[in-house]
């Protein structure tokens, strides 16, 4: 059986190959977090979300009741009330929204008339 010799290419990419997951695996280890879990999440083949990474607002039930002090009773005062000062400012954009809106619809009707009369 013949030999073949080993390149110098073939020689690193065998060694990245054990060496990087090796070295991906004791970092997550001494950073305190599971190395399989770590590398489901960095490659996307599971997606979960864990107890001590933050939930997006993607996550996040978007239809909760806007009274803050029923939600959670234990939340501070000064919290409680920069979320209800948060919940008047999303309303009064949400109104700015409709009032721009409508004068979009005005616009528009106002483009199409002179367009009519244009062409008349």
């Amino acid at each position: 059986m013949a030999r073949r010799k080993v390149t110098g290419f073939t020689r690193f990419l065998l060694v990245m190959i054990i060496l990087v997951p090796l070295a991906f695996a004791g970092a997550a280890l001494y950073n305190g977090k599971d190395p399989i879990v770590e590398a489901k999440r960095l490659l996307g083949i599971e997606q979960t979300v864990s107890n001590d990474e933050p939930v997006s607002d993607e996550v996040r039930n978007v239809n909760q009741p806007s009274d803050t002090s029923t939600r959670n009773p234990t939340v501070s005062k000064d919290t409680r009330v920069e979320m209800e000062a948060m919940q008047r400012r999303i309303e009064k954009l949400e109104r700015d929204n409709l009032e721009l809106q409508k004068r979009l619809k005005q616009y528009d009707a106002e483009i199409k008339e002179l367009k009519r009369q244009r062409s008349n």
